[in-house]
């Protein structure tokens, strides 16, 4: 049985779904270490220390992820003032904070003074919410966002910490179309995005980057690019779920659940992209007996 370890990042994201398997079969039954287990696989949550930064509140559409031993937190939004059911105005944050590790195996409120152990570590160069970021074994990749609700962003940068552990935001190749609310995946040298919606409409467009880059880029800013991949099949998929999974023959790109604004309803099921037939398929529908469910908002992670 493999074991994956997912760290619950309280009051920064807004993704509270963990999907274990791509193919529609959810987690079921509690694992001795708190989360859910199958045959398969055992997700563990953990909870880390509050970050009471973002005019004291949790942020909505943080960037987030890990660069080596530290977890990173980046923009965001929230309503630090009126509340939004009052007509509050939603502020859109730069913001950077990093976490040790080690404070999330051993945390607690009080660690590390008001913040836990979060530091501040940089900003990014511009405030940005509702994009989306892997972890790389290069560091953190944050892709597109908005920075007012209404206008997306071709917005991309790998983020990585200097020996001071201060953060380094280094430019990639932006994305073909500028995208909010999609989801991303990276695994078998590729990063996915698909889905979301661009400028206010559904966005039915896929592409997926080579990675690692190579050396080129950075010094000459050549030798990359994104390659645009078939249309998404199927419903719109705003703020779904996105996962590479290992098959017995390779790997695929899946693409699960969301919200579709034409129907205004969740998505039921999902759709994968196959890259050795170049193609999209459906998943089975995603059900937790007996009723079918539909996904926002989550976190895929491969078994």
């Amino acid at each position: 049985m493999r074991t994956i370890y997912k760290i619950l990042l309280a009051l920064v994201l807004t993704a509270p779904s963990l999907i274990g398997r791509a193919g529609g079969e959810s987690l079921g039954g509690e694992s001795p270490g708190g989360g859910s287990s199958h045959r398969f696989n055992t997700a563990t949550f953990t909870p880390v220390p509050a970050l009471s930064a973002f005019g004291g509140q949790g942020v909505s559409g943080a960037f987030a992820g890990v660069v080596g031993d530290r977890i990173l937190v980046a923009g965001g939004c929230n309503f630090p003032g009126v509340p939004a059911a009052e007509g509050g105005q939603k502020v859109f944050y730069t913001e950077i904070y990093a976490l040790p590790l080690t404070a999330a195996a051993t945390s607690s409120s009080t660690q590390g003074g008001r913040d836990g152990g979060w530091q501040r570590v940089g900003s990014l160069p511009c405030a940005l919410a509702y994009g989306a970021s892997v972890s790389t074994p290069e560091g953190v990749v944050c892709l597109g966002g908005t920075s007012d609700g209404k206008k997306s962003e071709d917005f991309a940068v790998l983020l990585t910490l200097d020996a001071s552990g201060a953060v380094v935001s280094s430019a990639l190749p932006p994305l073909p179309v500028s995208l909010d609310n999609f989801a991303a995946a990276y695994g078998d040298g590729f990063i996915y995005v698909a889905g979301g919606q661009h400028n206010g409409s559904s966005n039915h467009k896929a592409y997926r980057l080579k990675w690692p880059l190579p050396a080129s880029w950075f010094d000459t800013q050549t030798g990359a690019a994104w390659e645009e991949l078939p249309d998404m099949p199927g419903p719109a998929r705003v703020q779904s779920a996105a996962v590479v999974q290992k098959g017995a023959i390779g790997s695929n790109f899946y693409l699960l659940g969301g919200y579709d604004p034409r129907y205004r309803k969740a998505v039921a099921n999902g759709v994968y992209y196959d890259p050795r037939k170049g193609n999209w398929f459906a998943t089975s529908l995603i059900q937790t007996a007996p009723s079918l469910a539909g996904i926002t908002g989550g976190v895929s992670l491969p078994s």
